[in-house]
């Protein structure tokens, strides 16, 4: 097998000859897996010789056959003798053909592009305070209090801790605000819901009572085309609800749940609260230090891998408002955005995710990480374990499967990496060497990597395989193909 190599910009294209020689393995295999299925007189199934084979298959199916396999095997062979990293499939065409002597191929694919890494070692972040204070202890009982109160419905005129039963409508213009129309909406007086002022004028109306007013929407509103602009309400009180709270004590708590005392499920209060408040410091640490990273990185994100996720991001999307019950349209309504900012969100989700994922994909090479059989073995178990379903279980052994669950182990690694050298001692640090005979098999994850933002790192899946310099002017890694 001869093979050379032609580069512009990120696009490579491989051209690939074969002999006698390179094919004859591929053409027995492919016969032998196309007799299993044949079914010719005078010859047990399985057993029927080559041409009657190729008679009964039909000549152009059997060479069709015969050269994906041959272009497969050849593919991966060039480009881990040229030291490719492609982000997408090949396009292949064949260029000549001759059973079985010769076979000569051209495939183009885009590859993994220069990457410039910041020197990653040197970002400094400090993680927030995870400790509980007693108020949001405090915050946590009143809530149950509130679950937990006895409701009568009164004929009275409202007051701050009531519970009101309303129609409201919101206008501008004579037009009803998408997201300001409702009815037997249940308003808690006092607990601040609404837009400030709104409550307010509330409170003193009886059942059956109705009132207009209008009130202008806060500055920083996060819907851009409210926000400073009046509107006008028209509310319908429809029924008062008297909430009386029970007084926090040993019987509140049995009554909250299974515990002795007042003192067991504050406890249990602190526990759940510290363990919420761990997992929300760590993971805005680790997205301050990937945001740094990414945003400090210099990189040309590959077309193939923008229009996948591209993809992606309109998939979930589509998927989050059919959940939520709205079309597009409505969500474009409700917050106030055109078609315009929409496709423009997009595009800058895409590109966030497309370029979090090339430098996961950096850093995990750079610091030589892996995922060892045994890990994979191990987090596979449990992943099976989690699913009744046989079938499901069976997804989980295919290869693809295992390989997403690699590219997220992986990721978990780099990430964890990142936010030791983040948060450790600077004096510590040493810029990584990158090793030059990284496995090229590894930057399959790129194109996986790209279905996470920042805010989803840890579910990154890096894994690449460039030779790196580091320059001593600029402090950046830049990573080239090994030709």
């Amino acid at each position: 097998m001869n093979s050379s190599i032609q580069q512009t910009g990120n696009q490579v294209t491989l051209t690939i000859t074969a002999g006698e020689e390179d094919l004859s393995p591929t053409v027995r295999n492919t016969y032998n897996k196309l007799r299993e299925s044949v079914e010719a007189d005078g010859f047990r199934k399985g057993k029927a010789p080559n041409n009657i084979v190729e008679r009964e298959i039909g000549t152009e199916k059997v060479h069709a056959e015969v050269i994906d396999a041959a272009a497969e095997k050849l593919y991966r062979h060039a480009i881990q003798e040229h030291n490719i990293r492609p982000v997408g499939n090949p396009e292949v065409s064949v260029k000549k053909f001759t059973p079985y002597t010769e076979l000569e191929l051209e495939a183009t694919v885009e590859v993994m592009p220069e990457v410039e890494l910041p020197d990653y070692t040197q970002i400094s972040k400090s993680p927030e305070s995870s400790q509980v204070s007693e108020q949001e202890i405090q915050d946590v009982l009143e809530s149950l209090r509130e679950r937990l109160a006895e409701r009568q419905g009164v004929e009275r005129a409202s007051q701050t801790g009531d519970e009101i039963t309303i129609d409201f409508k919101g206008t501008r213009d004579g037009e009803v605000v998408p997201g300001a129309q409702a009815e037997d909406y249940p308003l808690l007086l006092g607990s601040e819901r609404f837009i400030p002022g709104f409550e307010a004028e509330l409170i003193g109306l009886s059942p059956g009572e109705q009132k207009q007013f209008s009130l202008t929407f806060p500055q920083d509103y996060s819907q851009d085309d409210l926000a400073g602009k009046q509107v006008d309400f028209d509310v319908t009180v429809k029924k008062v609800t008297e909430i009386t709270k029970p007084e926090v004590n040993d019987e509140f708590a049995q009554n909250a749940g299974p515990f002795q005392s007042l003192a067991g499920l504050e406890e249990d209060v602190r526990n759940h609260l510290q363990s919420e408040k761990e997992q929300g410091v760590q993971q805005r640490l680790e997205n301050e230090v990937i945001g740094e990273v990414v945003d400090k990185t210099e990189v040309d994100l590959p077309g193939s891998m923008k229009d996948q996720e591209r993809e992606r991001v309109q998939s979930d999307i589509n998927k989050r408002l059919s959940d939520q019950g709205l079309d597009l349209d409505s969500y474009l309504r409700q917050t106030g955005k055109t078609q315009q900012q929409h496709e423009t969100d997009i595009e800058e989700q895409t590109k966030e995710r497309v370029k979090t994922a090339l430098v996961l994909t950096e850093v995990a090479r750079a610091e030589g990480l892996e995922v060892t059989p045994d890990e994979l073995e191990t987090r596979l178990q449990v992943l099976a374990g989690q699913y009744q379903d046989e079938n499901m279980q069976q997804e989980m052994q295919k290869p693809e499967a295992r390989r997403d669950v690699a590219n997220q182990m992986l990721a978990e690694k780099t990430v964890q990496q990142l936010v030791e050298y983040a948060t450790s001692d600077r004096s510590d640090h040493q810029s990584p060497d990158t090793p030059e005979d990284a496995d090229t098999s590894q930057s399959e994850s790129a194109d996986s990597n790209s279905k996470t933002s920042k805010k989803q790192a840890k579910s990154q899946k890096p894994g690449s395989s460039k030779a790196s310099t580091t320059s001593k002017k600029t402090g950046k890694k830049k990573h080239t193909d090994s030709k």
